[in-house]
């Protein structure tokens, strides 16, 4: 049995479904840094403009080892 925690400091957060997609609701308008992790593949960051009613949308690759 394996178990992983992320501890945040801040409610912007998303576990993905089975495709890998996600989706987080109600950011204020503002630039971010957005962070993805994988147990075994570790962590990928891209920047992000929320507009005041707009979608952002990002595509994040991993590469099988």
């Amino acid at each position: 049995m394996e178990a992983w925690v992320g501890v945040v400091r801040h409610t912007a957060f998303a576990v993905s479904d089975v495709q890998g997609g996600f989706s987080i609701d109600g950011i204020p308008p503002g630039d971010y840094l957005v962070e993805v992790w994988h147990e075994d593949l570790g962590v990928k960051s891209a920047r992000a403009t929320v507009a005041v009613s707009g979608t952002v949308q990002l595509d994040f690759t991993y590469s099988s080892k």
